[in-house]
């Protein structure tokens, strides 16, 4: 993320304690703001800003969803947009709700970025596997004639080791892509 931040206006939601838009904030972003439903999380957020004395960062309570919608409603845009939400599949019953959910924040975020901005999304649920998840997101980008050019993949770090014989330990999904307009 640092790589792309300087110089850009940067929006982290479910940011927990700040990490993506402190990291992006110390690589020089114009402003980075996070938001997280958490009052707790975004607390530690702040101080965590402050004691890092990064003013070009900003932390607020808010639920993602709501926060997403006011911002397309109101065409607020952003050059970065970060999505790393809590895992939305639980349970095999839960997935298609999940795959909604993903679906959802991947449009909206699509629709608050500025021309050829960068969207990096992320799922830890397990049962969304791969495709699954790039599907949902290919799909709410092709109806708004939006081409993602994957600039970035990762998953989880080693301390979280992928064991080949156990597929449900390959659970994160870390992508970033370019989002530009078809021609």
């Amino acid at each position: 993320l640092r790589e792309f931040a300087k110089n850009k206006t940067v929006l982290d939601c479910f940011c927990n304690q700040g990490g993506f838009a402190l990291n992006a904030a110390f690589a020089g972003a114009l402003q980075a703001n996070g938001i997280d439903i958490s009052k707790t999380a975004i607390e530690v957020a702040n101080i965590n800003a402050k004691l890092n004395n990064l003013d070009n960062c900003n932390f607020e309570s808010a639920d993602v969803f709501d926060y997403l919608e006011k911002a397309v409603s109101s065409e607020k845009k952003w050059d970065i947009i970060i999505l790393d939400p809590p895992a939305f599949a639980k349970s095999r019953k839960s997935l298609p709700t999940a795959i909604k959910g993903y679906a959802k924040i991947n449009r909206m975020a699509i629709q608050s970025l500025n021309e050829g901005g960068i969207l990096v999304s992320s799922s830890c649920s397990q049962l969304v596997n791969e495709e699954i998840f790039l599907d949902a997101i290919n799909n709410v980008a092709s109806k708004q004639n939006k081409l993602l050019k994957i600039i970035y993949k990762g998953a989880q770090s080693p301390d979280h080791p992928i064991i080949s014989s156990m597929p449900e330990t390959n659970y994160l999904k870390f992508f970033i892509f370019k989002v530009e307009s078809r021609l």
